[in-house]
């Protein structure tokens, strides 16, 4: 549809950092206690539909509600013991469930989920990805014939789906993707199927060069494949530089449709989506990068929705010594001062700096890119506020 800008004037990159994730996925043991906010990823509160003392099974839908928003599902097997308000990373509150109950790895399948899911009607797969949970995910949520996303399905312009790793101690491609290639590009078809045959551009990082082959060889066969090979420079991902990559060419009203029905997603959203569909599973888990030297071990973790970044805190990191926690964008989140918030559908990236005895973060590089940095940034965002 356009062309791609692979690079922009200014950013910088980061290249490989110590304590980069650099082991497979490996799932975190499931806790006998959880609290699941009733507002995850895009849109409203759900409304809880259950009550104290209810027997729950993983999987079982225990929010939903006609507004704009998308269920939410118990994560362990157990008896809801109350109903209370929690925090996240930033101190925003929403109300939530707790569960107590048993660390079983059993859970409810969503009915009427095929690995042959061209064989459906797109509305029905469409049906499939809502009531997994997965259309809260995304930017946007992802549309579907119910309110679940702030796009209407008639205004879908495509999908854009993010895989740069330009943001430190991201999930690396070579990690994460490259063994879910097969699962990942079904993620893409049904995403394609579902949205009535819309383009699906995937910009992704120009040095794993391997995915990029793999891709580009499956377009013969899906001609509404769009490959972007892009340099992982920072902050490319930034959502008004990436639209400009994406859309370069369009004139500036096609450009603001395009932008206003781009349905954008991460390589872990696409993997919630084909499990869903293909495997019946619905979203009870996130897929959580564990970054920088304070961690015993530098592997992403599969933790079920729900059990607190204390217990992650507490069983990964060298505790014996002075850390510096961040949740996701090291460059722009605040440090943590607790770390009792649940893992939710957001949940991405967990960052532990070791501290010296000056006080400073422990990696004199991160400390000199973020002074290199600072100009550059200062000029994009006062170019933003313009606009």
């Amino acid at each position: 549809m356009f062309g791609l800008q692979r690079s922009f004037s200014g950013g910088t990159f980061f290249g490989r950092l110590e304590g980069d994730i650099q082991y497979p996925v490996e799932s975190f043991s499931i806790p006998t206690r959880v609290t699941i906010p009733l507002q995850q990823g895009f849109g409203e509160p759900t409304l809880p539909i259950v009550k104290i003392g209810d027997e729950v099974q993983a999987g079982q839908m225990i929010g939903a509600g006609e507004q704009l928003c998308s269920p939410v599902h118990a994560t362990i097997n157990g008896r809801i013991t109350a109903f209370e308000e929690v925090a996240d990373s930033k101190g925003n509150k929403v109300a939530g469930v707790v569960i107590e109950g048993e660390d079983s790895s059993d859970f409810i399948r969503l009915s009427k989920f095929s690995p042959r899911f061209e064989k459906k009607k797109p509305a029905d797969i469409r049906a499939l990805i809502y009531r997994s949970g997965a259309a809260a995910l995304g930017e946007k949520g992802i549309p579907t014939q119910f309110k679940s996303s702030s796009i209407s399905l008639e205004n879908v312009s495509g999908v854009v789906m993010t895989a740069l790793n330009s943001i430190p101690f991201s999930l690396k491609n070579e990690v994460f993707l490259k063994p879910r290639l097969h699962q990942f590009l079904t993620g893409l078809s049904i995403l394609h199927f579902a949205l009535e045959n819309k383009p699906v551009y995937v910009v992704i990082n120009s040095e794993d060069e391997g995915i990029v082959t793999f891709l580009k060889f499956h377009q013969k066969e899906h001609p509404w494949l769009k490959i972007l090979p892009t340099k992982p420079k920072y902050p490319q991902e930034h959502k008004a530089l990436l639209w400009d990559s994406v859309f370069k060419g369009a004139s500036k009203k096609k450009k603001k449709e395009a932008v206003e029905g781009a349905v954008s997603l991460d390589v872990t959203d696409v993997i919630h989506v084909y499990e869903a569909v293909v495997e019946g599973y619905p979203v009870i888990d996130q897929f959580i990068a564990l970054g920088g030297t304070g961690f015993v071990r530098n592997a992403p973790l599969r933790a079920r929705i729900g059990t607190s970044f204390h217990d992650i805190v507490m069983s990964q990191t060298k505790r014996e010594q002075k850390l510096r926690l961040i949740e996701g964008n090291f460059l722009t989140e605040p440090i943590l001062t607790e770390f009792n918030f649940p893992v939710t559908k957001t949940s991405r990236r967990l960052i532990a700096l070791i501290e010296s005895r000056d006080n400073q973060i422990h990696s004199s590089f991160i400390q000199r890119t973020k002074k290199e940095l600072a100009p550059f940034l200062n000029r994009f965002f006062l170019t933003l506020n313009k606009k």
